[in-house]
């Protein structure tokens, strides 16, 4: 018997590939060959590429049981009758009860191979079905990540409106309290006994002026409302509406779509009643 490490099977694997034994079986059947120690005339015999899976394992098994390689070469010269040179030398050499015994113990060292093999198969296929599963998992988490950095470069954009509303309604207060301040200034001018009636009508228009969009006002209608809502709210006022009429349509329940078609029949109203 012989002994080879692991980089002497390797080269001979690659050996076997380039001279044209490309059959998987037929590979496994030659390293498990080498790991069984048989010689490298023994070797010679397997590695030929007319044979088969099974005649090489045939071969195999008749070199493990000590048969001379004489014998083994002839056997190979006709691979198709390999199992009937087998019984024929059986047959020559032992008598019947020892054929008997020689035989059951190659049938068994036959199903012990195979039975190898099967596992090893299942061992594969095994390894196989956690790759992909892994690189499932893999794709699943990926898309995952890109998920979130959705999210959060939505909620940046969320922020960064929201920034810029606040800013919005600081200038908002800001201007409102400037006419506040201008129409006190302007109601104290206009208080002489002269003008009374006059002063009457410019405090009404002021007052209704002031009422138009406080902040506290303003703060009710979009509290409860999203981005596209808002907006239609401050397009109303805008284009003329007061608080009252802007609150029938400044529903939370309410679409985009919908608040814009009533706030339009409004301001057609509007300019009729005008």
């Amino acid at each position: 018997m012989q002994t080879y490490d692991n980089e002497e099977i390797k080269e001979y694997v690659e050996y076997c590939k380039n001279k044209g034994i490309k059959d998987s079986s037929i590979l496994y059947w030659l390293q498990n060959a080498m790991r069984a120690g048989v010689n490298k005339n023994i070797l010679g015999i397997l590695e030929d590429t007319r044979l088969t899976d099974i005649e090489v394992f045939q071969l195999l098994a008749c070199a493990l049981a000590e048969i001379p390689e004489s014998t083994l070469k002839e056997f190979a010269k006709n691979p198709d009758s390999i199992s009937t040179q087998i019984q024929k030398y059986y047959e020559r050499m032992y008598s019947p009860d020892r054929k008997k015994i020689y035989q059951e113990i190659f049938d068994e060292f036959q199903i012990q191979w195979q039975q190898n093999f099967n596992q090893l198969l299942k061992q594969t296929e095994l390894l196989s079905n956690m790759q992909e599963f892994l690189k499932k998992q893999i794709i699943e988490k990926e898309a995952q990540i890109g998920n979130l950095q959705r999210t959060i470069d939505n909620l940046e954009e969320k922020i960064r409106q929201e920034q810029r509303r606040a800013e919005n309604l600081e200038l908002e207060k800001k201007e409102w309290e400037n006419n506040q301040k201008k129409a006190e200034d302007s109601a104290t001018v206009t208080s002489a006994p002269g003008n009374v009636k006059e002063s009457g009508k410019i405090m009404c228009f002021l007052k209704s002026l002031l009422q138009k969009n406080p902040e506290k006002q303003m703060i009710d209608l979009i509290e409860s409302l999203e981005d596209g809502q808002i907006e239609e709210v401050i397009d109303g006022l805008e284009r003329g509406l007061d608080y009252k009429t802007v609150k029938r349509y400044a529903k939370p329940n309410y679409s985009v779509k919908k608040m814009r078609e009533i706030k339009n029949i409004l301001l057609k109203r509007r300019v009729n009643l005008l």
